[in-house]
């Protein structure tokens, strides 16, 4: 056997075993991530973060009572762009959010290079994307032109809907901002916002603090076109089934001012006692 006709052989049999690796994993690093669940449980905290601290900046607000979770998010983008941090809290009346994740783009400008952060809450009993109801949506950055003017730094977008994308609500109920930072890519956001947990409009999913009813959630970003530019990132590659739950507030004690003023009053009232029951020994 001729050398040439030799190793061709020997060609044709190491390809018979590479070429099935090959492929297992070429659709290993293909494939979207796997759909990952994160159950949140968010906190009753009895101090908000006051409106001015909402700014975009992480070192603001008071965000220590906060619960916080790393969360998968809904675009299935590798490390560093596939995971966020978000806080949570309730203080019976507001309910407080903070994202903290990487992009990669800058947000310049509505017409430059720019990303969008998506945050959804479904009714109870609805999960998934792009719901006709029960599917109540915060965005920042996104500009689409049925949201009017979008500017830096940026501002919640309350909308509602399962349209693409969902629809503005005629009722804006979030207080918030978004920023980044960073000088290449990965860069940092911060994305932080409060509302009701019943804002009265019916477009809105109205949250209840019991400790017991679930609400499906979703986090994502996106920077490859459909409201922003630049980037690579895709704002759908996977469903995550995430939930929260609020927890229920402490119960109020019985006597409406709690117990140190009725300490305070018990001599007083003792005081009062002794001194009708002398009045009456002298009469």
């Amino acid at each position: 056997m001729e050398r040439s006709d030799y190793m061709a052989r020997r060609l044709v049999v190491v390809s018979v075993f590479l070429l099935p690796l090959a492929v297992l994993m070429f659709q290993g690093f293909a494939k979207p991530a796997n759909a990952v669940a994160t159950t949140v449980i968010v906190p009753f905290a009895s101090i908000p973060v006051a409106d001015g601290d909402l700014d975009g900046y992480p070192n603001t607000g008071i965000w220590s009572d906060a619960n916080y979770y790393t969360v998968d998010l809904e675009n299935g983008a590798a490390t560093p762009y596939g995971k966020a941090v978000v806080y949570f809290k309730h203080d019976s009346v507001d309910i407080y959010f903070r994202i903290d994740g990487k992009i990669d783009v800058p947000w310049v400008s509505a017409t430059g290079q720019h990303f969008w952060i998506g945050f959804q809450i479904n009714a109870v009993g609805v999960t998934g994307h792009h719901k006709s109801t029960g599917q109540d949506t915060i965005f920042f950055g996104e500009t689409d032109a049925s949201y009017g003017t979008i500017s830096y730094p940026l501002i919640p977008i309350d909308t509602y809907g399962g349209g693409k994308p969902p629809t503005k609500d005629a009722s804006q109920d979030a207080i918030g901002t978004a920023r980044y930072s960073g000088t290449s890519a990965p860069y940092n956001f911060t994305a932080e916002w409060k509302r009701k947990l019943n804002t009265g409009d019916s477009n809105d999913v109205a949250l209840v603090a019991d400790g017991s009813t679930a609400y499906s959630f979703y986090v994502t970003t996106d920077s490859d076109g459909g409201g922003s530019s630049g980037g690579t990132i895709d704002h759908r590659a996977v469903t995550n089934a995430n939930t929260m739950t609020l927890a229920a507030p402490p119960p109020v004690p019985e006597f409406p001012l709690g117990l140190a003023p009725l300490m305070l009053l018990a001599p007083l009232i003792s005081i009062v006692y002794l001194w009708r029951m002398h009045t009456k020994r002298k009469a």
